[in-house]
């Protein structure tokens, strides 16, 4: 993931705003994995970041962990020098799963059922 979106991020202007791009992937047993991707402080043109999650979900198929229990990671993409504050912890359509949720949701057994729906 690392590797694609650098290079992808390379071939693009050397004139982008800085800005983020977090990569969030979740990883179930049977080799379920997905991946959420969000811009961060600022904006690629549509057309550009739709390519980008393209080649970052194309190069997600190629790996399929074996796991034995939940597993989430994040990586943080650094465009110029960043966003201006920072990352957040978790991708928005995580927060807001958990926030639709009238009972505390467990971390990461709870959270998954949400976001795998």
């Amino acid at each position: 993931l690392v590797g694609v979106c650098g290079e992808y991020i390379r071939l693009l202007d050397r004139d982008l705003d800085p800005m983020g791009v977090l990569i969030a992937v979740g990883i179930r047993p049977q080799h379920r994995v997905r991946l959420w991707c969000e811009q961060v402080g600022g904006a690629l043109a549509p057309d550009r970041w739709a390519q980008l999650v393209a080649l970052l979900e194309g190069a997600g198929r190629n790996t399929l962990p074996t796991v034995t229990a939940p597993v989430a990671l994040a990586v943080e993409g650094i465009i110029g020098s960043g966003p201006s504050d920072g990352f957040p912890e978790l991708p928005s359509s995580w927060v807001e799963a958990a926030r639709s949720q009238n009972d505390p949701v467990t971390i990461p057994d709870g959270l998954f059922e949400l976001i795998f729906a």
